[in-house]
């Protein structure tokens, strides 16, 4: 690895001086100890996990300050059997598999070759060859190799930017590129532009292997120390400093100390002040600079906000159109973006949106009906004639297979609200649609209908014996599935004290450690929410809330610390990655 003042950090540095075996054992205790919370994702390339190694050599080294930027660049290597841990600049980490690694200067990261397991929170940029990644809050995979560049996105979508051709890989999908392919624009057309975008989803074994290997990433806190008082004036700040100290240090220094002051009205859930404090006319500079955005997104990943106090602070980080873009997509920021007025214009981009919402509809949270409904009024406004014709053909055929994909993976609400949204944009958009497509939209009627009328029906089962028969019947003919988001319970649901009992065994047989603060409450049908059980790991006890599907035998929605993990696992794969 090297930075561009031409001092080269190797990728591998086999023969540097490694320190006693014991003393190394020492130390990567205190390292791994500092960690407060350990992140967990995983990716896409179909390797079988390797077993780590007992014996890590911990190595330490620093690339010079940039002279530009004035911030130290420092790249920190713990080497293990997967690969080397780096601190890069602007508190991304990365776990370096394989290649030559990356460069930095005071104005990018980039990866020069080779394979990169890539995470942090805030704005999270990388160049890739001519690509330029960016990301939100999260983790994700990137693999560079002779021109080709593959991308998995584990918790937060990675938008790709080359000129202005764009793509976005939503999150529990991967994308790859050659080197002699260019991505089309949209006057090709809708099929070659779709093709050229295709993503696919990961396999299992690929998340649970990143997952672990994100444990070994550090986390750093980034956010500027709170400050209750308003910032003093520059003139005042730069007085104030050791005689020497420069005015690009000074402003630093000032800077940071308006940063505190958005941190702390932003975290006490003054809107009325933060939103005076953002018109200052002395603070506009600082408060719209790439490190201001990058500390917003911070704040919004980090512990609960106000919601006047978040949109304050989302509306400033998506006025970049990739952060926007990217921020439309994100697990966590998806609702409130699409409920944000925005001024960006970019039919590429608009389309990105508009084609990948319903394929990031992954993880426990899910797509709202009112960001659907947004979603269907925005495809309306997208095109119209001709073209609204090609919009909404192109739509049908990528997202009609979505509805009875979230039936079989037991999200029946999820298919309802995607069958309603595509329905409704047919509707007031008034398209004349193909045979095949107009016999599958009949079908996605036919399928909604039914699936009203048993939800009324099995909230009414207490009337007659003939109306309880008939109900049964109708109930018992459709496939069996566990409901997000739906009212009545169906008649395969096990009762609350099943569904607590069983998962108490389980989590028992399992080894976990329950203490007077666990509890196991049954919270929706066939699921409960198990909250501060505890498992045992090489790396220490880990204290878990989730949520626990009884009847699928699958957890979601899992919390150590103030990490959330956004994926579903079977209870082998959760159980194998728990433990390590």
């Amino acid at each position: 690895m090297r930075n561009q003042q031409g001092v080269t950090f190797p990728a591998s540095p086999r023969n540097c001086f490694r320190k006693p075996f014991l003393l190394l054992l020492k130390e990567i205790y205190i390292h791994m100890s500092a960690k407060q919370t350990r992140k967990s994702h995983r990716h896409f390339l179909a390797a079988p996990l390797a077993i780590l190694a007992i014996s890590l050599s911990l190595l330490s080294g620093a690339l010079p300050s940039s002279t530009q930027s004035g911030s130290a660049r420092v790249a920190s290597v713990m080497e293990f059997s997967e690969g080397e841990v780096l601190s890069l600049p602007g508190g991304m980490q990365s776990l370096l598999y394989s290649g030559k690694g990356f460069t930095v200067s005071s104005t990018e990261i980039v990866l020069e070759e080779g394979t990169a397991l890539l995470s942090g929170n805030g704005v999270l940029v990388l160049t890739v060859g001519q690509n330029h990644l960016s990301a939100l809050s999260g983790a994700f995979y990137v693999a560079y190799q002779g021109g080709d560049m593959t991308v998995a996105a584990l918790s937060a979508p990675v938008v790709v930017r080359s000129g202005s051709r764009l793509m976005i890989v939503p999150v529990g999908t991967q994308w790859r590129s050659s080197a002699d392919a260019t991505l089309p624009l949209l006057q090709a057309g809708y099929p070659l532009w779709l093709r050229a975008r295709h993503v696919t989803p990961f396999p299992e074994r690929f998340l649970v292997r990143q997952l672990q290997n994100l444990a070994f990433l550090p986390k750093r806190d980034f956010l500027p120390p709170v400050r209750s008082l308003e910032p003093a004036a520059f003139r005042t700040t730069f007085s104030a400093l050791k005689i020497g100290t420069s005015r690009e240090q000074a402003q630093q220094a000032w800077q940071q100390q308006i940063f505190g002051t958005v941190r702390h009205l932003a975290e006490v859930g003054d809107a009325g002040a933060l939103s005076a404090f953002f018109l200052r006319e002395e603070y506009a500079d600082a408060l719209v600079s790439p490190e201001a955005v990058d500390m917003y997104a911070r704040l919004l990943a980090g512990e609960k906000l106000d919601s006047s106090v978040r949109s304050l602070l989302l509306t400033r980080v998506i006025q970049d159109e990739d952060v926007w873009l990217a921020a439309s997509l994100h697990p966590h920021l998806r609702e409130e973006t699409w409920s944000l007025f925005s001024q960006h214009t970019n039919p590429e981009a608009l389309a990105l949106r508009l084609f990948f919402l319903p394929l990031s509809n992954v993880g426990p949270s899910s797509v709202s009906a009112s960001a659907m409904q947004r979603w269907v009024y925005e495809l309306g406004t997208f095109a119209h004639g001709d073209k609204a014709t090609a919009l909404v053909h192109a739509i049908l055929e990528l997202h009609l297979p979505l509805v009875s994909r979230f039936e079989e993976q037991g999200y029946p609400e999820r298919s309802r609200i995607l069958a309603d949204a595509l329905i409704t944009l047919v509707r007031n958009t008034g398209v004349t649609l193909p045979e095949e497509l107009a016999e599958q939209m009949v079908s996605l009627k036919e399928l909604d209908h039914v699936q009203i009328v048993n939800i009324a029906e099995a909230e009414n089962t207490i009337e007659a014996e003939s109306a309880e028969e008939k109900n049964t019947d109708k109930v018992k003919a459709e496939p069996k599935e566990v409901s997000e988001g739906e009212k009545g319970e169906s008649v395969d649901s096990y009762s609350p004290e099943v569904i607590e009992e069983r998962a108490y065994i389980v989590l028992r047989d399992m080894g976990a450690l329950f203490t007077v603060q666990t509890s196991i409450d049954a919270v929706a049908p066939n699921t409960a929410r198990i909250q501060e059980v505890i498992f045992a790991s090489p790396q220490g006890d880990r204290t878990v809330t989730m949520l626990f599907d009884v009847a699928k035998g699958e957890v979601s929605q899992i919390s150590i610390g103030h990490k959330e993990y956004p994926y579903a696992l079977s209870l082998q794969a959760f159980a194998e990655w728990i433990r390590k």
